[in-house]
């Protein structure tokens, strides 16, 4: 039972850290700063390694436990975390495919944009020339 408790306790504490890094995600995310990004991002996913080994081992543990002696107030806190990490996670994914669908109509503008120029010819080809025919 100790060790089921201190289980859920670690494991709060890891959804935690994966929700703060998720905030630091979303902040960077309207920031643009990219080496912030990745690495927020990597840090993210070892956290979730990590929460994903104590997860792992807190089903273990419940799994030895009559039921009713489990701890229910870390039980739903963690419950809790993990729907808010869902949350959060759902933000992120709107906010990128926001950007990712500006970005594509940048990229869009910027070809249109080339494509004119790359037909555009000056008329005026033999500027200059008289000046080099005159000496």
């Amino acid at each position: 039972m100790d060790d089921l408790k201190r289980l859920l306790k670690q494991s709060v504490i890891e959804y935690a850290l994966v929700s703060n890094c998720l905030d630091q995600i979303q902040k960077n995310l309207t920031g643009l700063e990219p080496e912030e990004l990745v690495k927020s991002v990597e840090e993210m996913h070892q956290l979730q390694e990590q929460a994903k080994r104590t997860d792992r081992l807190v089903e273990e543990a419940l799994a030895r436990v009559k039921p009713g002696e489990a701890s229910s107030g870390l039980l739903h806190r963690r419950s809790e975390m993990m729907a808010q990490i869902l949350e959060k996670n759902r933000l992120i994914f709107d906010q990128t495919s926001g950007i990712l669908a500006a970005k594509a109509a940048e990229m869009g503008d910027l070809r249109q944009g080339q494509t004119a120029m790359s037909g555009y010819r000056s008329k005026t080809e033999n500027a200059g020339r008289i000046f080099r025919n005159s000496f």
